[in-house]
């Protein structure tokens, strides 16, 4: 009669290289994931750079806005006084001008409603298109807006622009307009400044 063999020994066998193999899977598994949280760390940290890099531009931003408003504020004082001691008698009218993305002012008008002339006075006024005029128009009374006066900024910096008023009724507000050199301005373009305030 022939002894049943003996298969333990080839079970065996099977049975470590399903578990040798089950390792190397995890292995494998282990540095895929070490390499994946590796490379979120670096996103992570170049996260946290571009945030740090955000705040210090923004209060570079707001630093910059606060001393903007320090120097128009002393520009329009420094106007006034100089006006004043020319003619302390003469009706003058300071009016300052800000853009609905500003918010700091960054144009001031001055005009004399006896002589009827008016200055524009700007240190940091931004440059526009070379097809473009910059136009500042007047409201007076009930009357529609008319434009006074326009001119070209190529760059950026200081304008002191002036003109002279029609007589009519008294002037009620001014604003800034960007227009083409071939609009008549019959009426206002894209408003660029206006009045602070409703």
């Amino acid at each position: 009669m022939i002894a049943p063999r003996d298969n333990s020994a080839g079970a065996s066998a099977v049975l470590f290289w399903i578990l040798l193999a089950i390792a190397a899977a995890c292995a494998f598994a282990a540095v895929w994931l070490n390499l994946k949280v590796a490379t979120l760390e670096v996103e992570i940290q170049g996260l946290t750079t571009e945030r740090d890099l955000a705040d210090v531009s923004l209060r570079a931003a707001q630093t910059q806005l606060h001393q903007r408003s320090l120097v128009a504020e002393g520009m329009i004082n420094d106007l006034g006084r100089q006006l004043r001691a020319h003619d302390p008698w003469t009706p003058l009218t300071v009016r300052v001008l800000t853009g609905d993305n500003h918010t700091s002012p960054f144009a001031t008008v001055v005009w004399n409603s006896e002589t009827r002339s008016a200055l524009l006075v700007s240190e940091q006024f931004p440059p526009n298109p070379a097809a473009d005029d910059y136009v500042v128009w007047v409201v007076r009374g009930s009357d529609a807006p008319a434009a006074v006066h326009h001119f070209h900024q190529a760059t950026q910096g200081p304008i002191r622009e002036s003109w002279t008023f029609p007589e009519g009724p008294p002037v009620a507000r001014f604003f800034v307009t960007t227009q083409a050199h071939a609009d008549e301005f019959a009426s206002p373009g894209p408003v660029l400044a206006h009045e602070a305030g409703p």
